[in-house]
């Protein structure tokens, strides 16, 4: 939320209003992928996990207002549906990328710490698919300019995180029930997924 409430108040010519938080986001992202499999120290790779999750945050959450601020009205619905399915699809091949790379003999050989190189193979791939993705996006999706007016209210508010979490609080208090009910889903949702993900691993790791 902050960094889409950060994005309403951006505007760089040239770039846009979201475009510089894809490309912001996913600059990071690629680079916390592509050291992550080199790291030798936990805080480190507590550090990047961190730093991962703000860059991905940062690339994503905007792709929701950009296809709002782009898309007609009447295929708005479309377009969040569709941003799902690749989202899916892509959490899917990347599952399935996994089995694919342990066919591969001379990958499931393993470097002098004991990693598989099928496992560096993996980030990289990663890192190249987040930096190439978002750029697909930035160079072949131009945004639409404001007017001058809507330039001079950009400009006229600040464009700092204190004013950015208020909007966000205003925004809330606002909110309209069907997007309440929505939440509501969400919140079930997000807690179902996050405990998925907590213990995925610990199963694969299991059987």
């Amino acid at each position: 939320p902050l960094i889409g409430a950060m994005s309403d108040r951006t505007w760089i010519p040239g770039l846009g209003r979201r475009r510089p938080y894809f490309l912001l986001g996913a600059i990071g992202c690629s680079l916390c992928l592509f050291f992550y499999p080199h790291v030798t120290a936990l805080w480190v790779a507590v550090l990047l996990l961190w730093l991962l999750d703000i860059s991905n945050n940062t690339a994503m959450e905007p792709f929701r207002a950009f296809i709002a601020d782009t898309v007609p009205e009447r295929q708005q619905s479309t377009g969040f549906l569709m941003q799902s399915v690749f989202t899916g699809l892509g959490i899917t091949l990347a599952n399935i990328s996994l089995y694919a790379f342990k066919k591969i003999d001379w990958l499931n050989q393993t470097s002098e710490a004991g990693i598989p190189y099928w496992v560096f193979g993996s980030f990289y791939i990663g890192a190249v698919c987040s930096i190439g993705s978002v750029l697909v996006t930035v160079l072949s999706t131009p945004e639409h300019e404001p007017s001058p007016e809507e330039l001079a209210a950009i400009k006229a508010q600040s464009g700092g995180p204190v004013e950015a979490v208020k909007e966000i609080y205003h925004a809330i208090k606002d909110m309209p029930k069907p997007l309440w009910q929505l939440a509501s889903v969400y919140l079930f949702q997000w807690y179902a997924l996050f405990i998925y993900w907590q213990y995925i691993s610990h199963s694969l790791a299991k059987s």
